[in-house]
């Protein structure tokens, strides 16, 4: 990010923060640390403008590979704000250092769990490790799980284990379809992953939120800054320049009336899949990405935008009540565990509208409604 760009960003947010209000930062790549000056330069500059601003607060996160997290650089990161760091696991050693190997071909996984060791001791960082899955190395998450847990992380009190699922949800990843996993057994994985997360003390009771949030590309303030000062809306759209909203670099910065429009306008009561699913309230439609962009799409898991839950959430909350005592195992395995589509998902008339949900996300008109 040049020093122009770096200025125009430090210029809009001086103008757009209000008193009172919070700013949110999410350090996010490619890699942030490899620009890591850029990163401790900006960070001193936006605390500095909050600071200015009347009863304004400051939080800031990174999402980052972790390799270049050493300890100097954690505890610069902490003292500038950063109060979690996003790291990517891709299974056990042999199955991440195939995926996120150098360029020279050495491995990463060691180091980084290195760094995870150091950061979460030295620093109040809370470290959420996000571990990725699809067909080619579900199998191997669970001796992940364990080396984690014998490395002493189940013991840290600022360290989580979350999964998700590998989804082909922009063209550059459509190569990786065919090697997704579907929502239904993507959630049935899950359930068993976070109960022995749970019980290794890597990760809390598993429990769908009551809301799980807006999506963040939904919200009026909500930007993604590209390096070169473009601006999106989300950031699964930042490698295409085509799908931006506006630039830092246009005088005051500028927005393009007809992209904003369809992120402002954008519901999921406009959807009859997401209107008649009994996890709305909840859900807010998840990604809204995934409706406003559905060319970029492949496969059932990049176009079904509904969280993994929905299609496991029995099992989910059996396996809860039995980790707080409040029903026995032999209860659980003698209840009906499975989650139907029609329990979770029918339209008016009292059949499914699920199956319809793909077919919606594709060639459908916008209607200009305000999401709160």
């Amino acid at each position: 990010m040049t020093p122009q760009v770096q200025d125009a960003l430090v210029s809009f947010i001086g103008d757009s923060l209000a008193p009172g209000r919070r700013l949110g930062v999410s350090w996010y790549g490619g890699e942030p640390l490899m620009a890591k000056e850029v990163v401790f330069r900006l960070s001193d500059r936006l605390a500095e403008l909050v600071r200015e601003t009347e009863g304004a607060a400051y939080e800031a996160m990174i999402v980052t590979n972790g390799y270049l997290l050493d300890e100097a650089t954690a505890s610069s990161l902490w003292q500038r704000g950063v109060k979690t760091a996003q790291i990517t696991i891709d299974g056990r050693a042999d199955f991440h250092d195939n995926r996120r190997a150098l360029l020279k071909g050495t491995g990463t996984y060691d180091r980084i769990l290195r760094n995870i060791q150091t950061t979460v001791t030295t620093t109040g960082m809370h470290v959420a490790i996000r571990v990725n899955i699809d067909d080619r190395n579900r199998d191997s998450i669970e001796d992940l799980l364990w080396d984690l847990a014998d490395r002493g992380l189940g013991k840290a009190g600022n360290l989580s284990v979350y999964f998700a699922p590998v989804e082909a949800i922009t063209e550059g990843c459509h190569s990786v379809s065919d090697a997704t996993m579907t929502k239904r057994d993507y959630a049935a994985l899950e359930t068993s992953l976070q109960r022995l997360a749970f019980e290794l003390g890597l990760a809390g009771l598993p429990y769908p939120r009551r809301f799980i949030g807006i999506c963040g590309a939904l919200r009026p303030n909500g930007l993604v800054v590209a390096a070169n000062g473009d601006l999106h809306k989300c950031w699964d759209t930042i490698s295409m320049p085509h799908l931006k909203v506006g630039s830092l670099l246009d005088g005051r910065a500028s927005f393009h009336t007809d992209r904003m429009g369809e992120w402002s306008g954008w519901s999921p009561f406009d959807q009859a899949a997401c209107r008649n699913c009994r996890m709305l309230p909840s859900c807010g439609g998840a990604c809204a990405h995934k409706f406003v962009n559905p060319e970029q799409t492949s496969g059932e898991a990049a176009a079904l935008p509904c969280p993994s839950w929905k299609y496991d959430i029995k099992r989910r909350l059996l396996t809860r009540a039995v980790a707080a005592g409040l029903i026995s195992g032999s209860d659980a395995a003698a209840a009906d565990h499975e989650t139907r589509l029609t329990d979770v998902v029918v339209d008016r008339n009292g059949t499914l509208a699920h199956e319809g949900l793909k077919a919606s996300v594709g060639g459908r008109k916008l209607l200009p409604l305000v999401v709160i």
